[in-house]
């Protein structure tokens, strides 16, 4: 019982982000989505708030790719 317990606490938080690592590739990410598992001490918060900031990262390189891309085709027209 107690490892179905330790492996819930584990793989459920993992499955989540995987979930959410599919959302980036979609262009969908939401943050919130993760709930609470940043606020977490342990290895699964630390996962999670580097998941954060790489999906931060992502989305702020997207954005400037498309702002560069914006700039590169008014510059055509």
């Amino acid at each position: 019982f107690v490892s179905l317990a330790i492996a819930r606490q584990i793989n459920a938080p993992l499955i989540r982000m995987t979930d959410e690592l599919k959302q980036i590739e979609q262009s969908k990410f939401n943050p919130s989505s993760l709930g609470k598992l940043p606020e977490r001490s342990d290895e699964i918060g630390y996962l999670a708030r580097e998941y954060l900031q790489m999906a931060h990262a992502t989305q702020n390189h997207q954005a400037a790719l498309q702002q560069e891309a914006d700039e590169i085709r008014a510059k055509i027209r």
